[in-house]
């Protein structure tokens, strides 16, 4: 942040105020980031993600991947499968 009191002829310096310049700079670092994580519980019910992020100056690539279990004693069967594909340029 930056106070300007006595601003030059170039911001018209007839205000009395004066000037509040705010500069938001966002960080890039290059590299390789992620998330892991796993959950365990009762009754053969488990859950695994890993999401990974990769930059390299403009380009930004992100995955991410969950698997989900639970077991339980129901009469029927259900198997469900969910693949999602989303790119963003």
């Amino acid at each position: 942040m930056e106070v300007i009191t006595n601003p030059s002829s170039r911001y018209d310096a007839a205000g009395a105020g004066g000037i509040l310049n705010i500069v938001l700079k966002k960080e890039k670092r290059d590299g390789l980031n992620g998330q892991a994580s796993t959950t365990a519980g009762t009754g053969g019910k488990y859950n695994t993600s890993l999401e990974l992020n990769y930059r390299y100056g403009k380009f930004n690539a992100f995955g991410s991947y969950d698997f989900w279990r639970d077991r339980r004693r129901v009469t029927g069967l259900l198997d469900q499968t969910t693949t999602t594909l989303d790119t963003i340029l």
